[in-house]
C-alpha cells in the first residue's frame, strides 16, 4: 500500500473514478506539454529569424550578389523538394516553375531545399535539367540548400507507421533546411507524388508522392517559425478517402496488406490510425495560403480534406458534378456509325466467348464530367494547375505509318499493374488468334525504368508470367532505354496502354496522345477525368477496368478502319497539345504565384487573394 496520503486516497477510489482521474491528468499533461512545445517553437523561431540576415547574406554571397550594390533588397522564394534531381514528372513541375519565375521575376532568388546537392554538384543538376527536360536555368539566381537527413523521408526508414514517420521526418527536414540555409520570403512545397527511391514529393512552394511522403506536415513548421506565406503543389494526397475505404472494406492492396485485411482487430486499429492521421494531414494542409493540385481527382480529394472533420459528409451543391454518357466508341463521322456499331457487337461477342457478358466497361459507361468547379465556399480550396508536358517534340512525330505495337511506359512498380496488360493480351489472342502471328501480329512492348532490386525482381516475374501465359513471343521488355530509343517507340507504336488504378494525373497518357498513339487507360482518376476526354464532342481514346475489358477495347481499336484511327490520333494530339503544354502550365502557375506574391509583401500589387 502506498505511504503518501494523496496516493492512498487515489488508490482507494472506485475503478470508474480512477479512470476519470487518469483521464483528467492526461489531459492536463497534454495541455501543459503542448504549451511548453509552443513556447519552445516560438523561441526557436525567434532564434532563426535573428540569424536570418547573416545566413541570407551568406547565401547571396555564394551567388555573387551584394545587396549593398543593388537598388533594393533581393527577395527569395524557397522550393522544398528533397529529390529535385530524380528526373520525373514532379521534377519537371519544379524546374518549369523555377524557370518561369526566373523569366517573369528576375529580381527573385530561387532557393531549392534538397538532399541531392549533397552528392551532386549544382552544375551537374542544372545540366541534367537541360538534357532531361530541355529547361534552361539561370545559375545566377538559383541556390541550393542541402538536406543531409533526407533518409528521414524515405520509406525504407519507416517499415512501420510509414505515413507518420515520413511526415514527422519532413518536419525535421524543413527545420534543417531553415537552419542550414535561410528563411525565404515565400515558401513553396511540393506535396507527395507516387514514388521515388523509397519515395517522395512536395514546393517552399511545396509540391506533392503511394509510398507517399507527407510534406504537408512541413507547412505548420514554416507558418509557426517563419511567418511567411506558404504555397503548395500536390501531386497526390498523402492519405485519401479511397485508402480509408479500402481498409474499412478489408480490401487487400498496395497500401493494405493481406495480413491486415484478414484481421478484424488489425483492420480497426489501422482504420483508427488512418482517421487520426487524416485529421493531422487536414490541419497541416489548411496552413497553406495557396494550394495547387495537378488533376481533378487530386482536387476533389484535397478539397474534401480541407473541410473540418464535421463538415466532410456535406456536399456543396457546386461540388456536384453531373454525369454524362460517355461511349468509348470512336464516333468519327456519320459514315462511321455502322462501323462503330459493328465494333460494339464485336466487343460484346468477345465477352460472351470468354464468359464475361455484361462486364463493366463495355458499351455506354457513366462517367463524371471532367471539370474542376471553383465555387464560392466557406472553406479554403485548391486550384487545379495541370503539370507541363513537352508536347512540342512528341507532336512532331508523324501520325502514320504505325506498326501493330501496343506500348506501355511506366516504372516497374506494383501499382502500375503490368500483369493486367499481359493477361489482357492473352485474352485478346484467345478471342482473335489472328493477332498472335502473321501479318497482323501484335507486339506488346513494356518500357520503363528499373530503380532497384525490387524492380528487377518484378521484371523477372513478369517475364515468367508472359511465358506461363504462352505470349512471350509477342512481349518485349525495354528496360532503362535511352530517351532517343523511347521517342522512336512513341513514333512507331499504334496503341498506348496504361493500366494503373487511380493514377492521379497520368502524364504518360498525355505523351501517348501527343505522339499520336490511341490511348487505352484505366477508367479512373486523371486519365478518365482530365486526359482521355472528348475533343469537339468526339472521343480521343478508350477506357477499361479489368483484363477482360482491356482486351475487348483492344479488339475494338484494332478493328477500326484506317481513316477512323487517323481521325482519333489527330483529336488526341490536339487535346494533349492544347491543354497540357508548358505554356498552359506557366499561365496557371503565374496566376497562383501572384496571390503568393501579394501575401509576401511584394511590390504593392493590390490583387485580391
Amino acid at each position: 500500500m502506498p505511504s503518501h496520503p494523496l496516493i492512498r486516497l487515489i488508490w482507494s477510489l472506485p475503478p470508474h473514478l480512477k479512470v476519470l482521474f487518469a483521464a483528467v491528468v492526461l489531459v492536463a499533461l497534454a495541455s501543459l506539454l503542448s504549451s511548453l512545445l509552443l513556447v519552445a517553437l516560438a523561441a526557436y523561431g525567434a532564434l532563426l529569424r535573428s540569424r536570418n540576415a547573416e545566413q541570407r547574406a551568406k547565401l547571396l554571397k555564394g551567388l555573387g550578389i551584394d545587396e549593398k550594390d543593388a537598388k533594393g533588397r533581393r527577395r527569395t522564394v524557397g522550393f522544398f523538394h528533397p529529390y529535385c534531381n530524380a528526373g520525373g514528372g514532379g521534377e519537371r513541375v519544379l524546374w518549369a516553375a523555377v524557370a518561369c519565375l526566373q523569366r517573369e521575376e528576375p529580381d527573385f532568388i530561387c532557393v531549392v531545399y534538397t538532399g541531392d546537392v549533397v552528392k551532386t554538384s549544382k552544375e551537374d543538376m542544372i545540366a541534367k535539367v537541360q538534357n532531361r527536360f530541355g529547361i534552361a536555368l539561370n545559375s545566377g539566381t538559383l541556390a541550393f540548400v542541402p538536406l543531409r537527413s533526407r533518409y528521414l523521408v524515405e520509406q525504407s526508414t519507416w517499415p512501420r507507421f510509414t505515413l507518420l514517420g515520413q511526415s514527422l521526418g519532413s518536419m525535421y527536414l524543413a527545420l534543417q533546411g531553415l537552419r542550414e540555409g535561410c528563411i525565404p520570403d515565400i515558401w513553396i512545397g511540393e506535396g507527395p507524388r507516387r514514388s521515388l527511391p523509397s519515395r517522395g514529393k512536395a514546393l517552399t512552394l511545396l509540391c506533392g508522392s503511394a509510398d507517399t511522403m507527407g510534406y504537408a506536415f512541413a507547412y505548420p513548421v514554416i507558418t509557426t517559425l517563419c511567418r511567411v506565406p506558404v504555397g503548395s503543389y500536390t501531386h497526390y494526397p498523402t492519405i485519401s478517402t479511397d485508402m480509408l475505404r479500402r481498409v474499412q472494406s478489408r480490401q487487400a492492396g498496395h497500401t493494405n496488406t493481406s495480413a491486415v485485411a484478414k484481421s478484424a482487430v488489425l483492420t480497426h486499429l489501422k482504420l483508427f490510425y488512418y482517421i487520426i492521421f487524416a485529421e493531422l494531414y487536414s490541419l497541416s494542409l489548411r496552413q497553406a495560403d495557396v494550394l495547387m493540385v495537378n488533376s481533378t481527382w487530386t482536387n476533389r480529394h484535397i478539397n474534401h480534406l480541407l473541410k473540418p472533420f464535421g463538415w466532410r459528409d456535406d456536399v456543396d451543391p457546386e461540388d456536384e458534378v453531373g454525369e454524362q454518357e460517355n461511349t468509348a466508341e470512336p464516333a468519327v463521322n456519320d459514315e462511321s456509325a455502322e462501323q462503330l456499331q459493328a465494333g460494339v457487337r464485336r466487343r460484346r461477342a468477345f465477352l460472351d466467348r470468354i464468359g464475361q457478358s455484361g462486364a463493366e466497361g463495355v458499351g455506354k459507361e457513366k462517367v463524371k464530367a471532367p471539370r474542376t468547379p471553383t465555387p464560392k465556399t466557406r472553406f479554403r480550396r485548391a486550384r487545379t494547375v495541370y503539370p507541363p508536358c513537352d508536347t512540342v517534340a512528341l507532336a512532331a512525330l508523324p501520325l502514320e505509318p504505325r506498326e501493330n505495337i501496343i506500348l506501355t511506359v511506366a516504372q516497374f512498380r506494383p501499382e502500375k499493374e503490368h500483369n493486367v496488360q499481359l493477361q489482357a493480351l492473352r485474352l485478346l489472342f484467345d478471342a482473335e488468334p489472328k493477332y498472335r502471328s502473321g501479318k497482323e501480329r501484335i507486339r506488346l512492348i513494356l518500357a520503363g525504368s528499373v530503380r532497384n532490386e525490387g524492380d528487377e525482381e518484378r521484371v523477372t516475374k513478369l517475364r515468367a508470367l508472359a511465358k506461363e501465359l504462352d505470349i512471350e513471343d509477342n512481349v518485349e521488355f525495354a528496360v532503362n532505354v535511352p530517351f532517343s530509343e523511347l521517342i522512336a517507340l512513341f513514333g512507331k507504336a499504334s496503341i498506348g496502354l496504361h493500366t494503373m488504378i487511380d493514377e492521379h494525373f497520368g502524364i504518360t497518357v498525355v505523351e501517348f496522345m501527343a505522339a499520336g498513339l490511341i490511348p487505352l487507360a484505366h477508367s479512373s482518376a486523371g486519365p478518365l477525368l482530365d486526359i482521355v476526354v472528348p475533343y469537339d464532342d468526339l472521343p480521343t481514346g478508350f477506357h477499361a477496368t479489368s483484363p477482360e475489358t482491356f482486351a475487348s477495347q483492344l479488339v475494338t481499336i484494332l478493328a477500326l478502319e484506317p481513316e477512323a484511327k487517323l481521325a482519333m490520333r489527330e483529336r488526341a494530339r490536339k487535346n494533349a497539345t492544347e491543354r497540357f503544354s508548358e505554356a498552359v502550365f506557366e499561365e496557371g502557375w503565374m496566376r497562383r504565384w501572384k496571390e503568393l506574391r501579394v501575401l509576401g509583401k511584394g511590390d504593392g500589387d493590390e490583387e485580391e487573394r
